[in-house]
């Protein structure tokens, strides 16, 4: 795999750590673009002064999360430029670890949901939620009080907002995974839901809403 591969936006969030830099501290650094297989530009988060204590030649660290993994190489510093910004030509990697962890893109979404619990005995009765994470497949809910137990099927009641446009949607799903923290948390019940029957539109909706929040905030892992 090329790191072209990755198909990176600009702006994708890095982390670079440099040896004998100004820290040791890992660096939050955003991608600009790509010159395989010369160079990576990558924006500096420092002041003037600080990048030109970074050196050429100096070899860096540099992790960042792909949609569905995090991955690993290591660079050099081949020149640093402050104008118009900050910024570093880095040495294009000749190879990269990826460490997969998801099948599917996840974002934080903090979106107020009602969730009915269809096979409670009364499942027409609604309950407040929020919604925590968000991917194609699933969800992460968090709620003051148990929505249920592992194999029932929820349906999730939400609007989902892309830029300007706002749109109420029903997801049905099965839970996956419960946990309950303890009531000092504000959340202390939070439930893993996989979707179930979702028709075309609502995946369509569900993939813009999700790969929007990536583009402009980037994933969780």
């Amino acid at each position: 795999m090329r790191f072209d591969d990755l198909k990176l936006l600009p702006g994708t969030r890095m982390k670079v750590i440099v040896a004998g830099g100004p820290t040791q501290n890992a660096l939050a650094c955003k991608f600009i673009g790509s010159y395989p297989p010369r160079s990576l530009l990558v924006s500096l988060p420092l002041t003037e002064s600080e990048s030109n204590a970074i050196r050429v030649g100096a070899k860096v660290a540099i992790s960042l999360a792909s949609p569905t993994g995090i991955v690993t190489f290591s660079s050099q510093v081949q020149s640093v430029h402050n104008e118009p910004f900050a910024y570093l030509h880095l040495s294009y990697p000749e190879a990269m670890q990826v460490r997969n962890v998801r099948s599917a893109v996840r974002v934080s979404v903090e979106v107020q949901a009602q969730v009915t619990n269809l096979l409670a005995e009364d499942h027409l009765e609604m309950q407040q939620a929020r919604i925590l994470d968000m991917s194609v497949n699933g969800m992460k809910l968090g709620s003051s009080a148990p929505l249920g137990a592992v194999g029932d099927e929820l349906a999730v009641h939400v609007q989902l907002t892309l830029d300007d446009i706002a749109r109420e949607i029903m997801l049905t799903g099965v839970i996956r995974t419960c946990v309950a923290s303890g009531s000092g948390n504000e959340y202390p019940h939070a439930c893993g839901i996989e979707f179930t029957m979702l028709d075309e539109d609502k995946r369509v909706l569900l993939y813009a809403f999700v790969f929007n929040m990536v583009q402009r905030y980037g994933a969780q892992i």
